[in-house]
Protein backbone atom coordinates (compact mmCIF):
# COMPACT_ATOMS: atom_id res chain seq x y z
CA UNK A 1 0.00 0.00 0.00
CA UNK A 2 1.15 3.52 -1.17
CA UNK A 3 0.75 6.32 0.92
CA UNK A 4 -0.49 9.48 -0.95
CA UNK A 5 0.93 12.65 0.47
CA UNK A 6 -1.37 16.08 0.05
CA UNK A 7 -0.69 18.86 -1.01
CA UNK A 8 -2.31 22.05 1.11
CA UNK A 9 -2.53 24.96 -0.98
CA UNK A 10 -3.91 28.02 0.57
CA UNK A 11 -6.02 29.94 -1.17
CA UNK A 12 -6.71 34.04 -0.26
CA UNK A 13 -9.98 35.83 -0.33
CA UNK A 14 -11.03 38.87 0.66
CA UNK A 15 -14.83 39.77 0.70
CA UNK A 16 -16.45 42.82 0.42
CA UNK A 17 -19.19 41.80 -0.44
CA UNK A 18 -22.23 43.58 0.98
CA UNK A 19 -20.17 46.34 2.62
CA UNK A 20 -21.69 49.69 2.46
CA UNK A 21 -19.07 52.44 0.70
CA UNK A 22 -17.79 53.87 4.08
CA UNK A 23 -17.16 50.11 5.30
CA UNK A 24 -15.98 49.49 1.97
CA UNK A 25 -13.30 51.79 2.08
CA UNK A 26 -12.20 51.19 5.61
CA UNK A 27 -11.63 47.58 4.98
CA UNK A 28 -9.07 49.01 1.95
CA UNK A 29 -7.28 50.99 4.47
CA UNK A 30 -6.99 48.06 7.10
CA UNK A 31 -5.91 46.15 4.20
CA UNK A 32 -3.00 48.75 2.81
CA UNK A 33 -2.15 49.41 5.89
CA UNK A 34 -1.33 45.68 7.18
CA UNK A 35 0.26 45.19 3.79
CA UNK A 36 2.40 48.23 4.58
CA UNK A 37 3.56 47.88 8.20
CA UNK A 38 4.23 44.17 6.99
CA UNK A 39 5.98 44.47 3.63
CA UNK A 40 8.75 42.83 4.71
CA UNK A 41 6.52 39.72 4.11
CA UNK A 42 5.29 40.93 0.75
CA UNK A 43 7.02 39.94 -2.16
CA UNK A 44 9.53 42.78 -3.52
CA UNK A 45 7.42 42.68 -6.68
CA UNK A 46 3.89 43.40 -5.61
CA UNK A 47 2.42 44.70 -9.37
CA UNK A 48 0.97 47.40 -8.62
CA UNK A 49 3.17 48.37 -5.38
CA UNK A 50 1.72 49.60 -2.87
CA UNK A 51 2.38 53.51 -2.52
CA UNK A 52 0.17 53.25 -6.23
CA UNK A 53 -2.21 51.40 -4.47
CA UNK A 54 -2.67 54.15 -1.67
CA UNK A 55 -3.11 57.02 -4.37
CA UNK A 56 -5.53 55.11 -5.61
CA UNK A 57 -7.41 54.30 -1.89
CA UNK A 58 -6.63 58.25 -1.53
CA UNK A 59 -8.53 59.37 -4.39
CA UNK A 60 -11.10 57.08 -3.92
CA UNK A 61 -11.82 58.99 -0.11
CA UNK A 62 -11.64 62.13 -1.81
CA UNK A 63 -13.92 61.33 -4.56
CA UNK A 64 -16.14 59.90 -1.58
CA UNK A 65 -15.64 63.73 -0.08
CA UNK A 66 -16.25 65.64 -3.48
CA UNK A 67 -19.86 63.73 -4.21
CA UNK A 68 -20.90 64.18 -0.38
CA UNK A 69 -19.98 67.79 -0.66
CA UNK A 70 -21.86 67.74 -3.97
CA UNK A 71 -25.12 66.34 -2.35
CA UNK A 72 -24.92 69.13 0.14
CA UNK A 73 -24.71 71.34 -1.77
CA UNK A 74 -27.88 70.35 -3.80
CA UNK A 75 -29.71 70.20 -0.91
CA UNK A 76 -29.29 73.18 0.16
CA UNK A 77 -29.49 75.01 -3.22
CA UNK A 78 -33.04 72.70 -3.38
CA UNK A 79 -34.15 74.57 -0.25
CA UNK A 80 -32.65 78.01 -1.83
CA UNK A 81 -35.01 77.43 -4.98
CA UNK A 82 -37.62 75.95 -2.85
CA UNK A 83 -37.45 79.65 -0.89
CA UNK A 84 -36.96 81.79 -3.51
CA UNK A 85 -39.73 80.53 -5.85
CA UNK A 86 -42.50 81.04 -2.60
CA UNK A 87 -41.27 83.64 -2.23
CA UNK A 88 -42.23 85.15 -5.49
CA UNK A 89 -45.39 83.09 -5.48
CA UNK A 90 -46.44 85.24 -2.52
CA UNK A 91 -45.17 88.63 -4.54
CA UNK A 92 -47.60 87.50 -7.23
CA UNK A 93 -50.42 86.19 -5.07
CA UNK A 94 -50.43 87.96 -2.10
CA UNK A 95 -48.72 91.51 -2.66
CA UNK A 96 -49.40 91.97 -6.65
CA UNK A 97 -52.56 90.17 -7.33
CA UNK A 98 -54.76 93.14 -4.78
CA UNK A 99 -52.53 95.91 -6.38
CA UNK A 100 -53.36 95.21 -9.74
CA UNK A 101 -56.86 93.84 -9.04
CA UNK A 102 -57.61 97.26 -7.73
CA UNK A 103 -56.07 99.45 -9.99
CA UNK A 104 -57.89 97.19 -13.25
CA UNK A 105 -61.12 98.02 -11.61
CA UNK A 106 -62.91 94.62 -13.20
CA UNK A 107 -61.31 94.51 -16.84
CA UNK A 108 -61.15 90.93 -16.81
CA UNK A 109 -59.55 91.40 -20.21
CA UNK A 110 -56.19 93.28 -18.68
CA UNK A 111 -56.34 90.17 -15.53
CA UNK A 112 -56.04 87.91 -18.78
CA UNK A 113 -53.36 89.89 -20.60
CA UNK A 114 -51.30 90.12 -17.38
CA UNK A 115 -51.72 86.41 -16.78
CA UNK A 116 -54.30 86.70 -14.09
CA UNK A 117 -57.04 84.23 -13.81
CA UNK A 118 -60.65 84.97 -12.30
CA UNK A 119 -61.28 83.49 -9.06
CA UNK A 120 -64.80 84.78 -9.28
CA UNK A 121 -66.93 87.66 -9.55
CA UNK A 122 -67.74 89.57 -5.71
CA UNK A 123 -71.62 91.22 -5.90
CA UNK A 124 -71.83 94.23 -4.52
CA UNK A 125 -74.25 94.09 -1.28
CA UNK A 126 -76.55 96.89 -3.15
CA UNK A 127 -77.44 94.07 -5.35
CA UNK A 128 -78.66 91.36 -2.94
CA UNK A 129 -82.23 92.50 -2.74
CA UNK A 130 -82.23 91.90 -6.46
CA UNK A 131 -80.88 88.38 -6.34
CA UNK A 132 -83.05 87.81 -3.37
CA UNK A 133 -86.32 88.34 -5.42
CA UNK A 134 -88.33 86.05 -7.04
CA UNK A 135 -87.94 87.35 -10.46
CA UNK A 136 -84.48 87.56 -10.07
CA UNK A 137 -84.50 83.27 -10.81
CA UNK A 138 -84.21 83.59 -14.45
CA UNK A 139 -81.74 86.07 -14.67
CA UNK A 140 -79.41 83.69 -12.04
CA UNK A 141 -79.82 80.50 -13.88
CA UNK A 142 -78.62 82.85 -16.92
CA UNK A 143 -75.71 84.16 -15.55
CA UNK A 144 -74.90 80.41 -14.20
CA UNK A 145 -75.36 79.13 -17.65
CA UNK A 146 -72.88 81.78 -18.71
CA UNK A 147 -70.11 81.11 -15.80
CA UNK A 148 -70.05 77.08 -17.26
Amino acid sequence: MTVKKLIKKLILTVNFAFLSESDLLKKFKSLWKAHDTNSALLPTTLDPALPALKTEIDDLDALYTKRDNVIAQERSLTEQIHNKSESIQDTFTRKYAPQVEAFINGNSETAKILGYGEKGVEMDIAMLPLIQSPTAAPLLKMFIQLLI
